[in-house]
């Protein structure tokens, strides 16, 4: 499982590309079922993103998701900070500046963002780049994977078990927990709200096509849905 390997994205829907393999959280459920554990390997040894390729990747949902896993990275930074403060959790400021740069990458680039060209890819993949490297050097998803992808976990468990259709990409989903998990920081959570609806990407249960209770329950089951450790993240 350790053997070198080259990542070649096609598209930019998640951080997955510069950080050790990424397997989805329902996955990783299936595969604990079969006495697999936990799959972990190296970061790849060479990234070859060809913005060209990525851009023609339909829809622009799947580069909107990317967008929404970074602002993301502000709240797993803040949930990180957070669980220093009140479990003298280990913390590299490294890989927390890494993951929080590149958020601040995609809020300072709005406008650039708002068109989909290679310019905008090229800014997306970039600060993707950067949260996979800031996992590598924290040796765990810490620094990019907090109470906001607890809940986009949530919905996905929710849907498997009642039968119906989470959102087209686990960014989005990201996205709207990140609004959500800010307020509950007490961080500029409408400046968050804003940029998120200045590119169309999903602020409400409605646009995400899931119904209200779900995204209730959700938030409820979100800080159970894997056991962390001694990770604390904000709760509701």
């Amino acid at each position: 499982m350790n053997a070198p390997y080259v990542s070649i994205p096609t598209i930019a829907s998640h951080d997955g590309i510069a950080s050790p393999p990424y397997v989805s959280h329902i996955l990783q459920l299936d595969l604990s079922k079969h006495g697999i554990s936990k799959v972990q390997r190296s970061p790849p040894i060479a990234i070859i993103a060809d913005t060209s390729i990525i851009l023609e990747a339909p829809p622009r949902r799947y580069l909107l998701a990317g967008i929404g896993e970074l602002i993301g990275k502000l709240i797993a930074v803040k949930d990180w900070e957070l669980a220093v403060r009140v479990k003298g959790e280990e913390f590299s400021e490294y890989a927390a500046a890494l993951a929080r740069d590149s958020a601040l990458i995609a809020l300072r680039n709005r406008d650039r963002l708002k068109v989909h060209n290679e310019e905008s890819v090229r800014i997306v993949v970039k600060a993707l780049l950067g949260c996979g490297v800031a996992m590598a050097i924290a040796g765990n998803s810490r620094p990019c994977s907090g109470s906001e992808h607890l809940f986009s976990h949530a919905i996905d468990l929710l849907a498997r078990d009642k039968g119906f259709r989470p959102a087209l990409h686990g960014g989005e989903q990201v996205a709207l927990g990140a609004i959500m998990m800010a307020y509950l920081h007490g961080m500029k959570w409408r400046r968050i709200k804003s940029f998120l609806q200045s590119l169309n990407i999903p602020i409400t249960a409605k646009e995400l096509g899931i119904d209200r209770e779900i995204i209730i329950e959700a938030l409820m089951m979100a800080h159970n849905v894997r056991q962390i450790g001694s990770q604390y993240l904000v709760r509701v």
